[in-house]
């Protein structure tokens, strides 16, 4: 009579622990939809940052010697392994700014659609040990 009862308190305590595992994998699954917005968005993308840069030029005479640097607007981004950068026109800054924060977003959410990867594989896991039975009475 006393397996009994231990079967019934072990069934009940993997009920509760499955009840909470698969509300971890709802949370997950509903985290994973809102990352994946950015990869269903149609607009192009430009891999890079747009800032502004400030720099002597080099000539002995110039003003930037004497503190005042030159300014402009650029999109700095690295190709095989090296830093690039390209002067942006002023009439595409908004627009350079606006696809280069959508290509990190994308970045972003590409990171983490890893890190919830692991989460949710991890929750199977644990899944799978508090559903698995043996086969046979030991």
């Amino acid at each position: 009579m006393d397996l009994m009862i231990c079967n019934r308190m072990l069934d009940k305590d993997r009920r509760q622990q499955l009840s909470r595992l698969r509300l971890e994998l709802r949370r997950l699954r509903e985290e994973l939809a809102q990352t994946l917005k950015p990869g269903f968005e149609g607009t192009p993308l430009v891999k890079g940052n747009v800032y502004d840069r400030a720099y002597r030029c080099g000539a002995a005479r110039c003003v930037c010697r004497r503190g005042q640097l030159h300014r402009n607007v650029g999109l700095g981004w690295s190709e095989d392994g090296r830093a690039r950068f390209r002067q942006v026109p002023p009439d595409r800054v908004g627009e350079l700014r606006r696809k280069s924060a959508d290509y990190l977003r994308l970045r972003q959410a590409r990171a983490t659609v890893t890190v919830l990867g692991k989460k949710i594989v991890g929750v199977l896991d644990q899944i799978q040990e508090v559903r698995r039975e043996e086969p046979f009475d030991a």
